[in-house]
């Protein structure tokens, strides 16, 4: 049961965006880079200026797929703090990227 609670308040740290493009690059780090750009683009970069963050990519790398990019913060309240200063609700669509 405390595995659970945990588990659930870990998670609550994230924001999961799906079907977003791979970034081009020739390497791993330019790539990261052009992931943190996309990111941005999607949040706007002031939303990341004062917040603790890591940016993940989910699956394996395999060029012009799509995957998704789990954002995690360093605390729960950042997390409410960026949907709510975006208007972002559970389920939205990102099409741009």
């Amino acid at each position: 049961m405390m595995k659970k609670l945990l588990e659930r308040q870990k998670r609550e740290n994230n924001i999961i965006i799906a079907n977003i493009n791979e970034p081009t690059g020739t390497n791993k780090k330019e790539r990261e880079v052009n992931e943190l750009e996309n990111v941005r683009k999607i949040f706007g970069d002031n939303d990341f200026k004062t917040r603790d963050y890591k940016v993940l990519k989910l699956g394996s790398y395999k060029q012009n797929k799509k995957r998704s990019v789990k954002i995690i913060f360093g605390n729960s309240s950042d997390v409410y703090e960026v949907e709510e200063e975006r208007n972002i609700e559970q389920n939205t669509c990102f099409e741009y990227i």
